[in-house]
């Protein structure tokens, strides 16, 4: 990197240029910290929040996947191709928020 910081690298030295940190700061001094606001929460889509918040619940409570999802063991698949594939048995839904009343078994 040029000891120069006006420098262009190739001899050509601009005095009228700002440093990278120069330039930087000018641009940060020329914004302004926006005040907290209280919202109902239905009027704050696309906005931040000014502070950290807590909740004193654990929501949900218990482990939950966002994404839909399924179970089986290996041992069922080992081997399955296209050509040869697995066949299993569907033995229960579990819906968001809801523990599963089975255990996965073999076939299944």
């Amino acid at each position: 990197m040029p000891e120069n910081p006006h420098s262009h690298g190739h001899g050509h030295v601009d005095e009228d240029m700002l440093s990278v940190e120069e330039a930087y700061q000018r641009i940060m001094a020329s914004f302004r910290t926006l005040e907290a606001e209280e919202k109902p929460l239905l009027e704050c889509i696309g906005q931040v929040l000014a502070e950290d918040i807590h909740s004193p619940l654990a929501l949900p409570p218990l482990a939950n996947s966002g994404m839909d999802g399924y179970a089986l063991r290996q041992a069922d698949i080992a081997g399955a191709s296209k050509e040869t594939p697995s066949n299993l048995a569907v033995i229960g839904i579990v819906a968001a928020g809801q523990m599963p009343d089975k255990e996965v078994q073999a076939g299944t």
